[in-house]
């Protein structure tokens, strides 16, 4: 009855747009990030196959589809600009478990700073290095804070550069902070969730995100949230009153990070931002969304 595709630039979508015409259904397209989101990370250049997919006739395939649904308010803009009309654009966010998330206890002893992320120069997460290396200066918190950098590397896009988080283990050794910052590699399930369970401040530095599911993961564990104004952010962050968006320079992160050694402030924000993930991003918001779109 239905066909719905998943990313605008893929063969993929290509053949269901050209099926759902054929067979005379409803088409119907998820995004997820691939409008506009290689321009805010891709000079030059680099933009060329992006553009040329769209000259060559693939645009068409987007802007004659029934509905468009987007995660974010920054995505349902760039939806605007590549010419879709504003009446087929529909702002659906991804989903979560919340109860998964639940908080469990902290490490007393220290206060954890997590980033979570697929690492690459787009994520950006050198502001964090920097800031850890400013904190540590202060002997009262040098054996206060712990950071902790979870993720593996990877590409933003084909033509990116490689080799960004060995470049940052390098930094982090150079700046002498690698007794207070770990790289935990790619996590997954469990073991993700429980890096987030246990931690006390989600940090994330990104230049560019179309969602940022792990700001979401982070808010669902009810910790504060120090972000840039990327993805989900602005959505789910009442600056200084669960969390902070951020511009993302080290004294300006580290500066955020002293307002949360508070431990009845950041436990009291981290409940507020838990409560707006639940109103807004449970599966069964989400879901009655989709009934709807689908005629359900």
């Amino acid at each position: 009855d239905i066909i719905h595709a998943h990313s605008y630039r893929g063969y993929q979508t290509q053949i269901a747009y050209k099926m759902a015409k054929k067979m005379g259904k409803k088409f119907i397209i998820s995004t997820h990030g691939s409008l506009l989101g290689y321009s805010e990370h891709l000079k030059g250049i680099y933009k060329l196959p992006y553009l040329a997919y769209d000259i060559i006739g693939h645009k068409k395939i987007i802007l004659d589809a029934d509905a468009v649904i987007v995660n974010s308010k920054k995505e349902y803009q760039d939806a605007l600009k590549f010419g879709i009309k504003k009446e087929n654009i529909l702002i659906i966010p991804a989903g979560i478990d919340v109860e998964k998330y639940k908080p469990l206890s902290k490490n007393k002893k220290k206060t954890r700073i997590l980033f979570v992320g697929r690492i690459s120069r787009n994520r950006n997460i050198e502001p964090i290095i920097r800031a850890a290396t400013l904190l540590k200066k202060e002997r009262a918190l040098k054996k206060q804070l712990e950071f902790i950098i979870v993720g593996g590397e990877a590409k933003s896009s084909e033509t990116s550069k490689t080799g960004y988080l060995k470049e940052m283990k390098i930094l982090t050794k150079k700046l002498k902070s690698d007794d207070i910052i770990i790289f935990a590699g790619e996590q997954k399930g469990e073991k993700l969730r429980n890096y987030y369970q246990t931690s006390d401040i989600f940090i994330y530095t990104s230049l560019s995100e179309n969602f940022g599911q792990t700001i979401l993961e982070a808010a669902a564990a009810g910790l504060p949230l120090i972000c840039t104004r990327v993805g989900v952010a602005p959505e789910l962050i009442k600056n200084g009153k669960n969390g902070f968006i951020i511009k993302g320079k080290p004294e300006e992160i580290a500066q955020k990070i002293k307002k949360l050694l508070d431990k009845k402030k950041r436990e009291q924000m981290g409940r507020a931002t838990r409560e707006i993930v639940k109103k807004k991003f449970s599966w069964n918001k989400i879901i009655e969304q989709y009934l709807k779109i689908y005629g359900i």
